[in-house]
């Protein structure tokens, strides 16, 4: 008799690691998010980590904060040539089953926020 190959399907048996690089923000960054107006949250952290999945070779990237009621999203962009500090849009995938919704920007490379 064959053996039955059953895939594990859960979140927890297909979650991809996250990228381990991080970045400072400078002053002059700091200060321009503080120029911001209708800010949503506490004023963000000076530390922060790339939030794309591990091994992606586009610039890393971190989300910083939202202003606008929340509507615009502003995310710190680096690699050892370039940095910018910019709004972008959210992709627009959602996990069928949980309907969570990715939350890293539109054009990022590899995995959705939900898979890690």
């Amino acid at each position: 008799m064959g053996s039955v190959i059953v895939e594990d399907t859960t979140a927890a048996a297909w979650v991809w690691p996250r990228c381990a690089v991080a970045t400072t923000l400078t002053p002059a960054e700091m200060d321009g998010l503080a120029d911001l107006p209708e800010r949503v949250g506490a004023p963000p952290s000076d530390n922060v980590a790339c939030e794309l999945a591990a091994g992606h070779e586009q610039m890393h990237a971190a989300f910083i904060l939202a202003d606008d009621g929340g509507d615009r999203w502003w995310w710190i962009r680096w690699n050892r040539q370039a940095r910018e500090l910019r709004h972008l849009d959210t992709c627009e995938q959602a996990d069928p089953p949980s309907g969570d919704d990715c939350l890293l920007p539109a054009t990022h490379p590899g995995r959705h926020s939900f898979q890690m």
